[in-house]
């Protein structure tokens, strides 16, 4: 009798087991983990870049505005309505408008020629200057939507922020009679090049500055970054800080003090960023480097600057002694040696 031939039974290639499948899953996640920092990274690098870029602009537009006016801008402008000086004003930002590809907004808007307020009842004026500006604005920083800060709000309304502030002093904030307590911007006046007795490349021009900031309890602040088109209110130290910056109080203040003796209002007259470790600056120079939050400076455990006693007292500690203080002082006549 022929054999019968035995069939043999085909079967596809062998599959993964549980195990195999949980073992390439936790890789992959691993892998994922390992990369995602290092993709951050390279955003935060492209972002911090592009802010670089910002500041560059700023610079040569400062220049450019320098040989058209012989004189940089003042901090911020105010106009009098008859004999009496309003309290709102035309910031830094709104003057060099022309310097920075914004010439068409800024024969919108008119910076100067009237008041900073009368710009803001003016419809046509208003919305023109309630659309942000990227070249004002950093990219790494979150976006800030319209009315978040009432308290800034120039007849019931609220314009364009920016990240970039002049540089108003090296220790108190508008102490003197005209504002000029050393820096490079002074409220109503302006300061030729040929003022800054220190150098062009050993002082600070513009810096930035974060749109929040964060108490010790974690409680976050909106609306420390600056107005790009001027200034809520002059008289109030707060508000005019919309345009400046001091640096009597520590770059990147945040919750490392006491909620006891931090005062809601004090991040938003000082410079800060979202960019790890410091801040972007520009130079008078147009030379732009970034700032380490750990720049020789001193201050108090509250962020306050100090005299060499460790006292806060005003008249005392306007004596520029650290790196951070003579690179933000136009005229203290020091060497200032690597930062």
């Amino acid at each position: 009798m022929r054999a019968k031939k035995s069939r043999s039974v085909e079967t596809g290639p062998p599959g993964f087991t549980l195990v195999e499948l949980l073992v390439v899953i936790a890789i992959i996640g691993i892998l994922i983990a390992l990369l995602l920092p290092a993709v951050q990274a390279a955003r935060e690098a492209a972002r911090r870049s592009q802010c670089t870029n910002n500041l560059k602009q700023f610079g040569v537009a400062l220049h450019n505005y320098h040989d058209v006016s012989n004189a940089l801008p003042p901090a911020f402008l105010t106009k009098y309505v008859g004999t009496t000086l309003t309290t709102s004003s035309w910031g830094w930002g709104s003057l060099v408008l022309p310097f920075v590809e914004q010439k068409s907004l800024f024969d919108v808007i008119r910076p100067g020629e009237g008041t900073f307020y009368a710009a803001v009842s003016d419809a046509t004026k208003r919305a023109a200057m309630q659309v942000g500006l990227a070249a004002y604005t950093c990219p790494s920083d979150l976006q800030k939507p319209k009315g978040t800060n009432p308290s800034r709000l120039v007849n019931t309304y609220e314009t364009a922020a920016s990240n970039y502030v002049a540089n108003n002093s090296s220790d108190d904030y508008l102490a003197a009679d005209d504002g000029d307590i050393g820096g490079v911007f002074i409220p109503d006046h302006s300061v030729r090049f040929g003022d800054i007795f220190d150098g062009l490349s050993n002082t600070i021009a513009l810096g930035e500055r974060a749109w929040q900031y964060r108490d010790s309890l974690g409680v976050r602040y909106v609306g420390a970054s600056a107005l790009v088109f001027g200034v809520s209110d002059k008289n109030d130290v707060t508000r005019a800080g919309d345009q400046v910056a001091i640096g009597a109080i520590k770059m990147n203040l945040d919750g490392s003090v006491q909620p006891s003796t931090m005062g809601s209002a004090r991040g938003m007259r000082v410079y800060s960023s979202v960019h790890p470790g410091g801040a972007n600056f520009v130079l008078a120079d147009g030379s732009v480097r970034f700032v380490s939050s750990t720049i020789e400076g001193r201050f108090n455990e509250s962020g306050i600057a100090t005299d060499t006693s460790g006292s806060t007292n005003a008249a005392t500690r306007r004596i520029v002694d650290t790196t951070w203080e003579r690179i933000l002082c136009r005229r203290d006549g020091q060497t200032i040696g690597q930062w």
